[in-house]
């Protein structure tokens, strides 16, 4: 409002003009408001020193009572994506090497009009093979290959996998508890040997692209596991009301991606591996002991499914990282890092922050008090006001760009002579975030680390 009053200050306005004023308020108030969140958070997390959470070490590996699957939902394009995601799945299992440990894709075929394609059997066939082909060169035999069929999808008009992500992992969590019974339908391995995931209590969840560095799956598992995080649920079971769920690590861009185009160098917020950062504030965390969800992490597969199996409307949620973590308590470590790749360019980019603003729309409804059930039912929404501020500042967020570039067109054709009152807001809202993380990150590098980055 400081921008308003002084362009009042300045302007002769004439009451004819004062709608338009109005208009040039409404749309001020978003990018001002991302001003002030920024530095609000900025000062509460100065104030704040970060807690990492409580571990239990596994010095000795991870225990068989607490036996683990690491997951990569995928999807069957060609066989060059196969071959990259079976390579990818074999540096994981190189740099985390436990008896306790499986490792697991969760394929799905590419979405089309019929529920079987021609090329179909040729892609099953390359990733059972590349399956079969780590079994045989590891004598762990730690790898397995879920896969489903098509089914009809009627929003999206096409055969495709059912609820995607989502209902991939799912339809793992059922078939991990031996819930849905057998049916050919959901997710069943194809290869591997299916009985290595006995007693499997927790997985990790990861990206096509996402890395998971020497050691860190035992220091999640060794997070979660902790008597102190261990969730607790509500007398209903349907609500978890102390602990974590999930436990949600750092993900930061890798830094062969981060520094692979121009695009990359300039937008990435990383640059890659950093070895002399510990555990950092997470707003959310460090305030209100809980963290948010970004879809990479570990969680426990039976009280995920108790909470979450068949919660949430079919063919309605894009995106559901968060609103899931809303309802299960997400516990943010800070100090155990995942690297994923970063756009190399603005269509990218793009794309997927258009998938991410579709996704946060969709979950308005989990503003209210009363949230939608499979089926058409409804129930009292039970999530907080802290998660449900989180939905609402995403949903302000997705406004900023539109509502900036309405400001400064407005600004600068109806009322020329204060465009540089414009200007400088805007320019404030994108510089300010860059220069808050580097305020924040410069004191606590030595003058060699320093040095050595300006290299």
């Amino acid at each position: 409002m400081l921008f308003l009053l002084a362009f009042v200050v300045q302007s002769n306005l004439s009451l004819a003009r004062l709608p338009l004023l109005v208009v040039l308020c409404l749309l001020e108030i978003v990018p001002a408001s991302e001003l002030a969140v920024q530095v609000v958070n900025f000062l509460v997390m100065l104030a704040l020193y970060p807690h990492p959470l409580p571990r239990l070490a596994f010095a000795d590996g991870v225990p068989e009572e607490w036996r683990t699957l690491t997951v990569v939902p995928t999807l069957l394009a060609s066989p060059e994506s196969i071959q990259e995601d079976l390579d990818r799945l074999e540096i994981r299992f190189l740099a985390n090497r436990d008896a306790n440990l499986r490792f697991a894709l969760l394929a799905d075929l590419v979405d089309a009009p019929e529920p079987e394609m021609p090329e179909d059997s040729a892609l099953v066939a390359a990733a059972v093979q590349g399956i079969n082909l780590l079994n045989c060169r590891y004598p762990e035999r730690q790898f397995t290959l879920f896969c489903r069929p098509r089914r009809w999808s009627e929003t999206e008009r096409c055969w495709m996998g059912w609820e995607r992500k989502r209902g991939k992992l799912e339809e793992l969590n059922a078939w991990l508890l031996d819930k849905d019974g057998p049916s050919p339908e959901t997710l069943r391995p194809i290869a591997g040997d299916p009985s290595q995931l006995h007693g499997v209590r927790l997985v990790i969840t990861l990206d096509a692209d996402t890395q998971l560095p020497h050691g860190t799956a035992r220091r999640l598992i060794g997070t979660l596991a902790h008597p102190l995080n261990r969730p607790r649920l509500a007398a209903d079971g349907r609500r978890v009301v102390g602990g974590y769920t999930i436990i949600q690590p750092q993900v930061s861009p890798s830094l062969p991606s981060a520094t692979a185009t121009r695009f990359a160098r300039v937008f990435a917020d990383s640059v890659g591996v950093d070895p002399y950062s510990h555990a950092v504030s997470d707003l959310y965390q460090d305030l209100a002991g809980e963290g948010s969800y970004y879809g990479k992490g570990i969680y426990d597969v039976e009280t995920l499914h108790q909470v979450l199996g068949d919660r949430f409307p079919t063919a309605t949620l894009l995106s559901h990282d968060l609103l899931e973590g809303a309802y299960v308590r997400v516990g943010m470590a800070t100090d155990i890092e995942l690297y994923d790749t970063f756009p190399s360019s603005y269509v990218a980019d793009i794309g997927r922050r258009h998938r991410w603003i579709r996704g946060d729309w969709q979950i308005i409804a989990w503003l209210g008090a009363i949230v939608p059930l499979p089926g058409g039912s409804r129930e009292s929404n039970p999530i907080g006001i802290l998660n449900r501020w989180k939905i609402l500042d995403n949903l302000r967020r997705s406004l900023v760009p539109a509502t900036s570039i309405g400001l400064l067109l407005s600004g600068w054709l109806l009322f020329p002579d204060s465009a540089e009152l414009w200007s400088i807001l805007i320019g404030l809202t994108l510089l300010l975030p860059a220069t808050l993380r580097l305020a924040t990150w410069m004191p606590g590098q030595s003058p060699e680390v320093l040095v050595l980055r300006a290299e």
